[in-house]
């Protein structure tokens, strides 16, 4: 509910009648005639009345409520906006007029933000519309209104306080990693046999192994002294590679965002996630800046690891290297896992994850679903895209195809469940 509104705003209406009542004037003193004098009097009444019926302010009497659906979208998602407004004085409110205060970055799609509308005591009102989607977060402004007076000569403005605040991110909880790993603690499970929380093998007891790794429940059986060995868990070592080439800056549609935006956003959040499970993550950007920022952990590199997205955000690429697969090979660790974000849209991604594999850098993929098959052309895109998605897997790639319709995280569970 407003605190205050501000004096009515006069529209001017009546503005054009002036002369109609000063021309029978002048006329009726030139010619001395009742007659003409009161043909004068109708457009007086009119401008008296715009005068006295002025609005009485509305936004004081006004609560307002606004909720997305779904919360937390993914970019290119519609996004429903619905706007509730109730009536919470004792009067009808007539000819209402409102404007939701849409973020200047999000486009409207469906539906307007605008609406009009009268209620009376106690009466509540919905509309809604959509929004798309962008990568970050954005705050609505308040809900405008403006109530116009019977005469139409003034209109009250307010408004109405709500806060909402849309933000386009998914949590990223399960990355696709192999066993390849770095000699440090983390959550990243291995092949290796030793200390760990899961059941990996026995072997023979040696006299330096602690009692509380003795197999009792087969030394109760056999009488023979054995040595349980548990899955270890260490840190990797991953480096993020983001597709950002003239390949990936196709849209499905005009609204919506470029595969490379999405190979972008995705690798963020698994950039974050993978700092926070005590693993050693760089980043690079595909052709351009394929040495972004070497691997490492803490506080400090994930600030940095931020600015980082931000400003290829917001300066996508535009300069290209003669030969960033060598580049890239020459600077990456040799322990080095590669992660490729891409939307798959012609064979280089391909071909660089092989030439990487060749070196013995183990490779995953997280690729973007862009392109609908509602046409000629783009069923042909997406049949390509499935074939460059079958030869990844037929070269014992691990691939995640993350179709937008559902949350990155449970697509990434369902692909550790069947790869790892």
């Amino acid at each position: 509910m407003s605190e205050s509104d501000p004096a009515p705003i006069r529209t001017n209406r009546y503005r054009h009648l002036v002369g109609a009542i000063l021309l029978p004037v002048v006329l009726g003193v030139t010619f001395q005639s009742p007659v003409v004098y009161a043909t004068g009097a109708v457009p007086i009444v009119y401008v008296l009345y715009g005068e006295l019926s002025t609005p009485d302010p509305a936004a004081a009497r006004l609560d307002a409520t606004r909720s997305l659906a779904p919360t937390t979208p993914v970019p290119g998602e519609p996004v429903t906006v619905t706007v509730t407004v109730e009536n919470t004085g004792d009067d009808a409110v007539t000819d209402l007029r409102l404007v939701d205060g849409v973020p200047d970055e999000l486009g409207v799609t469906d539906g307007t933000p605008r609406h009009s509308l009268s209620l009376a005591a106690g009466e509540t009102a919905t509309f809604e519309y959509d929004v798309v989607a962008k990568r970050g977060t954005y705050a609505f402004g308040d809900l405008t209104v403006a109530s116009v007076g019977l005469s139409g000569e003034y209109d009250a403005r307010g408004t109405v306080p709500v806060e909402t605040t849309l933000r386009c991110e998914v949590p990223v909880e399960d990355v696709p990693l192999t066993s390849q790993t770095a000699r440090r603690a983390g959550q990243i499970p291995t092949d290796i046999a030793g200390e760990g929380i899961s059941f990996h093998s026995t072997r023979e007891y040696r006299t330096s192994d602690p009692a509380r790794r003795i197999d009792w429940r087969r030394y109760a059986r056999t009488n023979e002294l054995s040595t349980v060995e548990y899955q270890e868990e260490h840190a990797a070592t991953v480096v993020l590679l983001v597709d950002r080439s003239q390949a990936a800056q196709v849209r499905a549609a005009p609204d919506q965002p470029t595969g490379a935006a999405l190979s972008l956003y995705a690798a963020e959040r698994t950039f974050y996630e993978l700092l926070s499970g005590g693993n050693r993550v760089g980043v690079g950007f595909y052709p351009d800046d394929v040495t972004a920022l070497a691997p490492s952990v803490g506080a400090d590199h994930a600030a940095t690891g931020r600015e980082l997205f931000e400003a290829e955000d917001a300066a996508p690429t535009d300069t290209y290297v003669s030969d960033p697969a060598r580049d890239l090979l020459t600077w990456l660790p040799s322990e080095a896992q590669v992660v490729l974000v891409s939307p798959l849209l012609d064979d280089e991604m391909v071909t660089l994850a092989k030439r990487l594999g060749a070196h013995r850098h183990d490779v995953s993929v997280i690729s973007p679903r862009l392109v609908e098959s509602t046409s000629v052309g783009k069923a042909l895109t997406a049949a390509n895209r499935s074939r460059r998605l079958r030869t990844l897997e037929g070269s014992d790639v691990p691939v995640v195809d993350w179709d937008r319709a559902e949350p990155l995280r449970l697509t990434l569970e369902s692909f550790a469940r069947r790869w790892l």
